[in-house]
């Protein structure tokens, strides 16, 4: 977890006077037609990030001699090659070896005929460089989760009869390692290959861990994903050891002027763990009612004994709590009454959400002045406190509007988020706490504005509620609009009911994520609950893995079982129209 941390945000002066001035004075009445979100962001403030040690060669120094020494003779050149489907790293090394030492190394091509003293850049290496690591995959709506190293070699188990499709240059690198392809697989073009899979699907392939994109869903090999941290690269069945191999005195000759040069950090490798963030973004959390109840008699913690593991393991773990602490709270009433739809939290209950590891928190939320607005300050303050982040409310109109921001692992990430729906007494105003006010057409003003200064841009929306898994119309054209503008990642906050996905122009859009802790039981839908575990590596969204719970006893959301997770995904696919 990222601990605690302070962000500085400083808002345009333009914006100020704009929400000022739009504003009005007053309490809660009336609130303004169209309170703009912000259309800049402040400074990106730099977290701590936790470096991986990697160590650097010294470069040799040559002393000079005590006393006249022979001159040597001149050593053969040593011939060079990198073979086909080999990390184009590998080439750029040997290009600035020959480069640098002009008549000792000369290219040549690798195949059968080269003479023997030629060392070759590639896989199956004597002496390793480092390891490419590669992802089993298949398009996002595919049910299975995992294979066998067994399995992927000879297209068998569930990838039997499917469509296998590789790219020339991966189909190259199974044929070095594995020395042939799956059996029926099928070489295509790399810029087509995703396209291909999903209209092919159910469909799988192999690519390089750099070539994952959202709409990949990366499958497990052996137990072990790419995406897993931290990672043995050694026993990770798709980490393919690069390096030089040929006669060692080649080598040798070749590792030691490489030495010399010290242009690269070894060990070699398309995954740097230093360049990876996970973002775990979460659905509805009500700590009142039925839930708080159970918290009352089962423990604080109760409600987060199986979600945790998933939220603790992210770099920045989201939660979106829509009731405020409340120092004259009542002790909860479990009824789901009409006449118990006002909410509030204890302060105790904060301890579940320190269990759970959070660090930015989403304040879109209908219910946020539910017991008044000084329970909200008080809240704020609670956050700050401990360092966590907020965006989607605020302390005013302003604050509320504001986008946070991060930079981690070298990743720029903004969250924004707001809420179009109401009811009023939720917004913020002018002088006093409450949610962010937008309207769609301002929400994409505020995105397209950060997408300028990160590198991924989060929106949590406080949409209209709908009980169903299939998005509505005018639900599918506002989420598109927000991803259309730049947002990488649209999650549905207002979503108590699980719904399904889509991938505007392959940005990532959850249409609801289900309720993480809050007491309704009456649907299945309302009981399902999806943590969406998003992976950004050098400043891009490359990957999503679904994490899926049940919720159980009003409170506590337990990890599906393997049949629950299948009815789910099925049925969210489905609504999908996948």
């Amino acid at each position: 977890m990222m601990g605690k941390t302070t962000v500085r945000r400083t808002p345009l002066a333009g914006l100020m006077v704009l929400l000022l001035t739009g504003c009005g004075s007053m309490r809660l009445t009336p609130i303004p037609t169209a309170v703009p979100l912000v259309t800049a962001r402040p400074p990106i403030v730099h977290l701590p990030t936790a470096q991986v040690q990697v160590p650097t060669r010294t470069p040799t120094v040559n002393k000079a001699p005590s006393s006249p020494t022979p001159t040597p003779t001149a050593l053969p050149p040593v011939l060079v090659a990198v073979e086909p489907g080999a990390p184009e790293l590998l080439q750029t090394l040997l290009q600035g070896l020959v480069d640098a030492f002009p008549g000792e190394y000369n290219w040549t091509t690798a195949n059968s005929t080269d003479p023997a003293g030629t060392v070759v850049a590639g896989f199956n290496p004597d002496r390793p460089l480092g390891y490419w690591v590669y992802a089993a995959v298949a398009p996002f709506s595919t049910l299975t989760d995992g294979v066998t190293l067994a399995e992927l070699m000879g297209a068998s188990g569930p990838l039997a009869g499917r469509p296998f499709l590789v790219s020339s240059e991966v189909a190259a690198v199974l044929q070095a390692v594995w020395g042939a392809l799956p059996p029926g697989a099928q070489v295509t073009e790399e810029l087509t290959l995703i396209d291909d899979a999903w209209a092919l699907r159910p469909a799988f392939s192999i690519v390089p861990f750099e070539a994952l994109e959202p709409r990949w869903k990366a499958l497990r090999v052996d137990g072990l994903s790419p995406l897993d941290r931290p990672l043995d690269l050694t026993t990770y069945p798709l980490a393919f050891a690069v390096g030089l191999r040929g006669p060692i005195d080649s080598v040798e000759r070749i590792w030691s002027a490489l030495e010399v040069l010290n242009t690269v950090v070894l060990p070699i490798t398309n995954r740097d763990e230093s360049r990876m963030t996970v973002v775990a973004m979460t659905g509805v959390t009500a700590l009142t009612r039925a839930t708080a109840y159970q918290m009352e008699i089962q423990g604080l913690t109760y409600p987060g004994e199986e979600v945790a593991a998933v939220l603790q393991s992210a770099d920045l773990a989201h939660i979106s709590n829509e009731v405020s602490f409340s120092a004259n709270c009542p002790y909860p009433n479990p009824s789901r009454q009409e006449s118990n739809l006002l909410f509030c939290s204890d302060d105790r209950y904060l301890a579940l959400l320190d269990y759970i590891g959070v660090d930015v928190v989403e304040l879109t939320g209908n219910h946020v002045n539910d017991w008044g607005t000084i329970p909200f300050s008080r809240t704020l303050g609670f956050y700050r406190e401990r360092g966590w982040n907020t965006f989607g409310g605020g302390a005013n109109a302003l604050e509320a509007s504001l986008p946070f921001t991060v930079t981690h692992n070298g990743n720029r990430i903004g969250f924004v988020g707001c809420n179009p729906v109401g009811p009023q007494n939720a917004w913020a105003t002018n002088d006093l706490p409450g949610a962010a006010y937008c309207t769609i057409e301002s929400l994409t003003e505020a995105v397209a504005a950060l997408a300028q200064q990160v590198d991924v841009v989060v929106v949590g929306l406080q949409y209209w509620e709908y009980y169903s898994y299939t998005a509505t119309p005018l639900q599918v054209r506002d989420f598109a609009k927000v991803a259309d503008a730049g947002a990488h990642i649209v999650s549905g906050s207002q979503g108590h009911h699980a719904q399904g996905f889509a991938f505007p122009a392959g940005r990532f859009v959850h249409y609801g994520l289900g309720n993480l802790f809050f007491d309704q039981m009456d649907q299945l839908g309302t009981r399902q609950t999806f943590v969406d575990r998003h992976v950004i590596y050098a400043g891009r969204h490359i990957s999503t893995e679904l994490w899926t719970g049940l919720m159980e006893n009003y409170a506590r959301p337990r990890l599906m079982d393997e049949s629950e997770r299948v009815d789910l995904l099925q049925t969210v696919f489905s609504a999908s129209g996948w």
